[in-house]
């Protein structure tokens, strides 16, 4: 794998890699986390440009006013996201980052007699309520109005690359 450029935060260093550096992370419970992560920005196709978009976005409904907070908050963000072994409230901060509301956790254990299980947790971000309203509010915003190009482009990115992976399964 060649080594990324050495100025770039530790997030970029991940996005710019192919694979989004999924061989990279530990053989531990917090490294399947974090390799799941690795993988999700992979399928998601995300770059550093979507990235920082996203992380914008995320920070703009931040409590925080003050420029150097955000600025050590947009590190903080960056370098818990980048780690090889994370917890499981990192993760789910990436998705939220992403723009996620819900998610399923779902996973297919095969037994020592060759039987198998397979196991599905849905977890919501938000309230059922809230979610609808983002949903709701998302159409409008993003199907009625006009934004910024950028903005515009990122989002469209990922709700096109989850589409098309939801579609798959």
């Amino acid at each position: 794998m060649n080594e990324p450029n050495s100025k770039l935060n530790a997030m970029d260093k991940i996005l710019s890699y192919k694979d989004k550096g999924q061989k990279e992370t530990e053989a531990s419970a917090g490294g399947i986390l974090s390799r799941m992560w690795r993988q999700v920005l992979y399928d998601l196709n995300i770059g550093p440009l979507a990235w920082r978009d996203r992380v914008n976005i995320y920070m703009s409904k931040s409590k925080k006013n003050n420029n150097s907070d955000k600025i050590s908050m947009r590190g903080t963000i960056n370098k818990e996201l980048a780690e090889r072994n994370m917890t499981f409230k990192t993760l789910i901060k990436g998705f939220k980052i992403l723009g996620a509301v819900k998610f399923k956790i779902s996973i297919k254990v095969t037994w020592e007699n060759r039987s198998e299980s397979t196991h599905v947790l849905n977890v919501n971000l938000l309230p059922v309520e809230q979610i609808e309203r983002v949903f709701k509010e998302y159409d409008e915003r993003y199907y009625k109005e006009v934004n910024t190009e950028a903005e515009e482009e990122a989002t469209r990115k990922i709700c096109d690359n989850l589409n098309s992976i939801m579609k798959q399964k």
